[in-house]
């Protein structure tokens, strides 16, 4: 890739950072989301300014920028993970708000303010060897300096991926087009990360060009996704916060087709919810599980809790009694279906049906 290509493309990438970093910033009702995503564009487009300055004329009237870009790589891994995990999981993880993380930075920014000193013919002779594809020997400590920074960006992507790696399940992952978004925009920074680690190593023109050309693009990529895909973020939220139930769950073994047949079994054919003597711990050791398990499956795939589900079978076989006895009182109904007392059955009929026993039985009674 020809340097003026490298010029171009920094400029283009440098523009549209800049350009989206003001929109966030001016759009209304301002929040701590848009505040940040535009502190992350911001520092996007200051660290690719630096590369349009590598390969401009400009450098002799202004020396002082010289290597400014270099704390700006301690300060993308905090950044960009503050604004995953506040776009991902509504918070801030407590270890990623720990002043301790900017401390490289400032080391870094000591160093800078150390190079700002050096001699011009200096650190002409620096930009002449990056421009040519081989670093000064005499500048060893700018290619310490490259590498760590880029291993410290890249500590921070493969901390997020890694976090949201083992949230997800591999079909959920193939599955779900917004959380293969997620893990392409992790990846495209990633690469641009090793781009810079290839320039530590020497390898200044494969370096400069996986790094730019990366760096640019994740941000036209990232504003492309957003306009063709809105809910794009809320999905993987959502799909985060599915997974991390998941995770925590107690039915990860179990089969729920088969439990929701058997349960099926259980109370529409075996009518066990008339036995005195039921409960959860009882019913569960029935089927087979734990009533942890049980609970869990009753609580998030009937939307019920124990005593509601009961209630359900019993007000639904009182509802049939009621029908195919009209001539039966209310409390022998309510003793047939297994509750206790008239006024716990009237209760519970209430709840259910939103109508009381009497009510229910003249609505359907034959005309």
């Amino acid at each position: 890739m020809e340097k003026n290509l490298l010029y171009y493309i920094s400029f283009f990438g440098c523009f549209l950072a800049l350009l989206f970093s003001i929109g966030y910033k001016i759009s209304p009702n301002q929040n701590s989301k848009k505040n940040l995503v535009s502190l992350a564009l911001l520092l996007v487009g200051i660290f690719l300014f630096h590369n349009v300055y590598l390969f401009s004329d400009y450098f002799p009237k202004i020396p002082y920028l010289y290597l400014y870009h270099l704390p700006i790589l301690f300060l993308f891994g905090p950044i960009l993970s503050r604004v995953i995990y506040l776009f991902l999981e509504g918070e801030i993880p407590h270890w990623l708000r720990n002043k301790w993380n900017l401390v490289p930075f400032a080391l870094s920014f000591l160093f800078t303010v150390y190079g700002f000193f050096d001699p011009i013919t200096e650190k002409w002779e620096t930009i002449q060897s990056i421009r040519a594809g081989t670093y000064l020997k005499t500048l060893p400590r700018i290619e310490i300096l490259s590498f760590l920074g880029c291993s410290h960006l890249l500590f921070y992507i493969l901390r997020s991926f890694l976090h949201f790696v083992r949230i997800f399940r591999f079909e959920k992952l193939v599955s779900t087009p917004s959380v293969r978004f997620l893990f392409l925009i992790l990846g495209m920074a990633s690469f641009g990360t090793l781009g810079g680690l290839l320039i530590s190593f020497g390898e200044i023109r494969i370096g400069l060009s996986i790094g730019i050309f990366f760096l640019s693009a994740i941000v036209p990529t990232i504003y492309l996704i957003q306009m063709s895909y809105p809910s794009l973020f809320e999905e993987v939220k959502f799909a985060i916060q599915e997974e991390k139930k998941y995770l925590n769950s107690q039915l990860k073994n179990i089969n729920t087709s088969s439990l929701k047949e058997q349960l099926h079994r259980l109370f529409a054919n075996q009518k066990v919810f008339l036995e005195e003597d039921l409960n959860l711990s009882n019913l569960a050791e029935r089927m087979q599980i734990s009533s942890h398990q049980l609970s869990e499956y009753l609580n998030t795939q009937e939307g019920r809790s124990f005593p509601n589900f009961l209630n359900y079978y019993k007000i639904e076989h009182a509802c049939d009694l009621l029908q195919r006895n009209p001539d039966w009182p209310t409390i022998r109904i309510a003793y047939e279906s297994g509750f206790q007392s008239k006024s716990s059955f009237h209760e519970a009929f209430r709840k259910e049906k939103g109508i009381t026993p009497t009510e229910f039985r003249k609505k359907n009674s034959p005309t």
